[in-house]
């Protein structure tokens, strides 16, 4: 027997059947990373979503991951010492202190004469030199500080297990959507392929005739 001699409906419906069922199956696949997201007792077996049940041990590979690779304290030190924020901190003691002279030079008699005669500019150059040398061993400080009381690996960890799961699949979604679509389409394909297949099965089975 030749597929062109299998009746019609068989023709059809095996190889509609077989994609349904492999776009059913991976559709229910993707739905059940986050679903259902509390557990279910059916036939004695709990069923729950692999999100929700792995959210804690997710969480703690994250942090770990963001702690070792991602960033560090030494990220925030490099940061904080680096040209472009050094220039940005020189310039905040240079108006500082330009809105100390300001404030004081009208208070104090002697000192708006100093002001007139360019001594102020001096003065300021020292300030802002002096003020401006202490602050690699002030950030060192502030890096220490932020060391000690910061921990990036308990903050991430924290954070993601306090996520809520609706706005994380949300999320999934709209990244991944095109990509677990065609997952989706896949198992319709990989279905209609075995349908196929089972069709020559068929014929094979009934032998010549």
């Amino acid at each position: 027997m030749t597929l062109m001699n299998l009746p019609l409906s068989v023709l059809i419906s095996v190889p509609v059947t077989g994609a349904l069922i492999g776009w059913v199956t991976n559709y229910i696949a993707i739905k059940m990373l986050f679903r259902p997201r509390r557990p279910w007792r059916i036939l004695g077996m709990t069923v729950i979503g692999l999100i929700p049940r792995r959210q804690a041990e997710l969480a703690e590979r994250i942090s770990e991951t963001v702690n070792a690779e991602l960033i560090s304290h030494k990220d925030i030190e490099n940061v904080l010492k680096s040209p472009g924020v050094d220039a940005e901190i020189r310039a905040a003691i240079s108006s500082q202190v330009d809105n100390m002279i300001a404030r004081t030079v009208g208070r104090i008699p002697i000192l708006s004469s100093m002001a007139s005669s360019g001594i102020s500019q001096q003065l300021k150059s020292v300030l802002v030199d002096q003020i401006h040398d202490t602050t690699p061993e002030m950030l060192e400080r502030l890096v220490q500080k932020v060391e000690n009381s910061l921990d990036f690996r308990a903050l991430v960890k924290e954070r993601i297990e306090a996520f809520e799961l609706t706005k994380l699949e949300d999320i999934v979604y709209r990244i991944a959507s095109h990509e677990l679509k065609a997952i989706e389409y896949l198992g319709g394909v990989l279905g209609l392929i075995v349908g196929v297949l089972q069709l020559f099965m068929i014929s094979l089975q009934h032998g010549p005739g």
